[in-house]
């Protein structure tokens, strides 16, 4: 079986009021940073330099992936009262 790996979709079509889509110049689109999906490298065919981020575009959908993370764990401490 082969290497696993992440990829994050790009998009050109924008979606005014939509805070997790990162815009990149090099690409011409946006990053659609909600759906992340895992792939078998095999599938990967071939390096796209045209649509490299840049350090700031990077650092951007990094930010916006960790606030997407962040699971706040309260609701799961005890079960609801009455129960």
């Amino acid at each position: 079986m082969g290497e696993l790996v992440n990829v994050l979709p790009l998009t050109s079509v924008e979606r005014r009021g939509w805070m997790h889509r990162v815009h990149v110049v090099s690409g011409g689109g946006w990053v659609i940073t909600e759906q992340i999906r895992t792939v078998s490298a095999d599938r990967l065919r071939k390096y796209a330099p045209e649509i490299a981020l840049s350090e700031d575009e990077l650092d951007e959908v990094r930010h916006v992936l960790a606030q997407m993370l962040i699971v706040s764990t309260r609701s799961f401490d005890r079960p609801p009262s009455g129960n």
